[in-house]
């Protein structure tokens, strides 16, 4: 009997069906992974707002400091506090969507991945900074633009107006973002109006063009920006269709969701 085998132009057939199969196929694998990195991303932020509400439970309605010293060279801030106080998992202030990066020649994912074994953080350049999800440290960890003469203090729960609209955690991108080596850094507290790069962390828009963001009432969803492009999609998110401004007369940034700035101007 006469074997059968592949002709040259049948090989060649075979090959492109595969390809077209493959490049059918692909999207749908990517928008499944993408989805995936949603959820997880979803999920750190509910592990976040929730043990938020442990500490404000525990403290006498206020939510923590964004950050505080304990001497010259240990400096606690607010994801240390959940990490080390309320057992959130280090990898719950990693986004999977992030490409991983170095940190003095060490993965900052790495480092995350091992935060609760650390010891105490120092007051210089340290991972605890480079969380993906920033605090609300303008009005929530502290209120930087009081009026002259009026004490500061983090934000009492129980006297926040709307706190299911207002942004307590979000993701983020560093101060540092300009920087060789940290283009994909996350920072561990965004401000409450745009800052270019180098010049203050902002919101980021890491899932395409969708933002994960928890609210100061603890629940967790998205916002988008108007844009893929991750720059100008921060700077939309500034907007009245994002969050707004700080300095904006309704904004999703205040304790009570209006205006509030050195200018004397405060509601």
């Amino acid at each position: 009997m006469k074997k059968s085998s592949f002709t040259l132009i049948e090989l060649l057939v075979v090959i492109a069906i595969i390809a077209i199969l493959a490049s059918m196929l692909l999207p749908a694998l990517n928008k499944a992974r993408g989805m995936g990195y949603l959820a997880n991303c979803t999920n750190n932020q509910k592990q976040i707002g929730t043990a938020m509400v442990m500490y404000v439970g525990d403290s006498a309605d206020f939510f923590p400091w964004y950050q505080y010293d304990i001497d010259a060279s240990t400096r606690w801030r607010w994801n240390t506090i959940l990490c080390k106080k309320y057992q959130v998992s280090g990898m719950s202030f990693w986004c999977s969507a992030r490409p991983d990066w170095e940190l003095s020649n060490v993965s900052i994912a790495g480092l995350w991945k091992t935060a609760q074994t650390k010891g105490l953080p120092a007051v210089t350049n340290y991972f605890w900074q480079f969380s993906s999800y920033g605090y609300n440290a303008f009005y929530i960890g502290k209120d930087w633009v009081r009026p002259a003469g009026e004490a500061d203090s983090t934000a009492k729960l129980g006297r926040m107006s709307k706190p299911s609209s207002t942004v307590l955690t979000a993701e983020s991108a560093s101060n540092e973002r300009n920087a060789a080596g940290k283009e994909n850094a996350g920072g561990y507290t965004i401000y409450a109006t745009y800052y270019a790069p180098g010049a203050g962390p902002v919101v980021r828009p890491v899932h395409d063009n969708r933002c994960v963001v928890a609210w100061a009432d603890g629940h967790v969803n998205t916002v988008k920006a108007s844009t893929t492009a991750v720059e100008a999609g921060s700077q939309s998110l500034y907007t009245a269709a994002g969050f707004g401004k700080g300095t904006d007369v309704t904004n999703s940034w205040t304790r009570n969701g209006k205006r509030r700035w050195y200018d004397g101007t405060n509601p």
